[in-house]
């Protein structure tokens, strides 16, 4: 397999990667912005109503049938460290040892993230 030493360029590479992507998305979105809004005007009314009628009802199941409150798993501290530091420092990794702003060590994972 990987060693983590081999996969470190991957994980700084990774951020700016992403965001070329959702660049890439908007500019596609726009550009075909017409042939999406013809493909939306050839739905008739009748499945515009089922459809609102479904989503209202799946809200309505959400809002009064499913309890609230919030499931933290066992990992989601390690996922916000994760996402602290791809915004912070442009890195993809959880930060172990930090001095101050800055991040001395990081371990990376030895699978890429999806």
């Amino acid at each position: 397999m990987f060693e983590v030493d081999q996969l470190e360029p991957f994980y700084t590479f990774l951020p700016a990667f992403m965001k070329m992507l959702f660049l890439l998305l908007i500019v596609l979105l726009i550009h075909s912005r017409k042939t999406v809004w013809n493909s939306f005007r050839e739905i008739n009314k009748k499945t515009w109503l089922l459809l609102f009628l479904i989503i209202l009802f799946a809200l309505l199941l959400r809002f009064f049938w499913v309890p609230h409150g919030q499931i933290v798993f066992y990992d989601g501290f390690n996922w916000v460290s994760q996402a602290l530091s791809i915004q912070e420092h442009n890195i993809y990794g959880l930060c172990e040892f930090t001095s101050g702003d800055s991040c001395l060590h990081y371990s990376f994972h030895t699978w890429p993230p999806a």
